[in-house]
């Protein structure tokens, strides 16, 4: 499907008229699952942490894109989690020290 203006015009196609992307910056970079066709290759480009897709104009394009962030909240939690648990080995293992001293005299 294209249009021609005037005598010298050139043939010009949706596809040409149209550059539609859509970026994706990851901090750790991604990995692409989808199944491994040559169509589907050339739609996707990787570089470093920041993957292309290029989309087709005039067709439902559809992107699946599954990640996973670490969070402060998460990362806070798990610090108190730990915490507690040395001051508890700690605590129990002071008061094993301090009941055996004070059998031995």
């Amino acid at each position: 499907m294209g249009t021609i203006q005037g005598k010298n015009s050139l043939l010009v196609g949706a596809n040409s008229l149209l550059d539609l992307e859509f970026r994706l910056q990851t901090p750790w970079g991604m990995k692409i699952i989808a199944p491994d066709t040559g169509e589907t290759q050339s739609l996707v480009k990787q570089t470093g942490t920041e993957t292309i897709w290029y989309l087709q104009p005039g067709e439902n394009n559809q992107i699946e894109v599954v990640f996973w962030l670490p969070e402060p909240l998460g990362w806070g939690a798990i610090a108190i989690i730990i915490m507690v648990y040395l001051g508890l080995r700690l605590k129990s293992r002071s008061a094993a020290g301090a009941s055996s001293t004070f059998s031995q005299s």
